[in-house]
């Protein structure tokens, strides 16, 4: 079964090894503001067209199973999807969606940081994480907005 923190930390570290401007979003930004949650999946924001770079990066970590990209917010998101495959017979799967921003929307953001694992991680900050999960507008997204809020 894949880990996903130890998958995140090699990542990570993968990406700052290349200078790869990104930032957590998703589930795992939600715990790291406070409010923990189960998810199935990694979600970075790519920073300054760095979306392609980061999937090539991932590539190269074992995430080798592409989906189509998906289109939020009248194209104004392109998430692409990279997944990665347990090397056991059991059908884990981790995917890896790379939001990569128009320019207004990546201008709203801020971020903050702070380190995991001994690690520098960037975060999207609440504000932020909000914003995205408007884009969005799934059921979670609207619970998750709910906890950050409260």
């Amino acid at each position: 079964m894949l880990d996903i923190d130890c998958e995140l930390k090699i990542l990570l570290t993968r990406l700052a090894e290349l200078r790869l401007p990104c930032a957590l979003c998703g589930g795992l930004a939600m715990a790291v503001h406070g409010h923990p949650r189960a998810t199935f999946d990694i979600d970075l924001v790519a920073l300054g067209g760095s979306a392609s770079a980061i999937a090539q990066a991932a590539r190269a970590l074992g995430f080798t199973l592409n989906a189509a990209p998906m289109k939020l917010a009248g194209g104004r998101v392109e998430i692409t999807r990279v997944s990665k495959a347990s090397p056991a017979a059991d059908d884990d799967v981790l995917p890896l969606d790379i939001l990569a921003l128009d320019s207004a929307i990546e201008n709203e953001m801020r971020f903050e940081e702070t380190e995991w694992e001994g690690i520098p991680l960037r975060v999207v900050d609440r504000a932020s994480l909000i914003r995205l999960k408007q884009l969005r507008d799934s059921a979670q997204d609207r619970a998750d907005i709910e906890k950050i809020r409260s």
